[in-house]
């Protein structure tokens, strides 16, 4: 199963992208989108703060775990193609930076990477990253009531320019045996 990805930051236009995609894709190919939520009402419900080195692996097992349930249970529907709205590696992208972004005095990247190793098997195929400026971004985020995007500034302040660099980075790229990543403005 080949495995598709849109990358990119918050109102870059991924969902915009994905719907018009799914309109016009075929019968083998599933769009799948809005990755994330049932996670986020765990982490809500267990009290866990990702500010908080512990809480932090915590949360992000929980999502590594629920990726590799969402790609597996896709693979028995013998699908030829899944199109994501984020794939597998927008959770080990926020695993990296979010440490970074926070200034936290602590490392987690040894758990980080046994999570990787037990839960990722399946990386995207083909990764398209959309990249939009900061100005643009907020433009968009004013004119789009359909989504709240509470934390939206603090996304831009914080980790708009380290999410760019983590998929800019042809290391991390490697370490994902991606073999191809597109970037592109939308």
């Amino acid at each position: 199963m080949y495995i598709y990805s849109v990358q990119g930051t918050w109102a870059a236009g991924k969902s915009t992208l994905l719907q018009r995609l799914s309109n016009d894709a075929g019968k083998d190919i599933l769009p799948v989108s809005e990755f994330g939520v049932s996670e986020r009402r765990t982490r809500d419900a267990l009290g866990l703060d990702i500010r908080k080195r512990d809480d932090f692996v915590k949360n992000q097992g929980i999502f590594f775990e629920a990726e590799h349930e969402r790609v597996k249970s896709l693979k028995t529907k013998g699908l030829s193609a899944v199109l994501f709205d984020l794939g597998p590696e927008d959770t080990l992208c926020f695993s990296k930076i979010h440490p970074v972004a926070i200034s936290a005095q602590w490392d987690v990247s040894a758990e980080i990477d046994v999570l990787v190793r037990r839960f990722i098997p399946h990386r995207s195929t083909k990764i398209l990253y959309l990249k939009a400026s900061k100005e643009t971004l907020r433009q968009r985020r004013s004119g789009d009531l359909t989504k709240s995007r509470v934390l939206f500034e603090e996304f831009i302040e914080l980790y708009y320019d380290l999410e760019i660099a983590f998929y800019q980075d042809r290391t991390y790229a490697k370490a994902l045996a991606i073999p191809s990543l597109t970037a592109c403005a939308f």
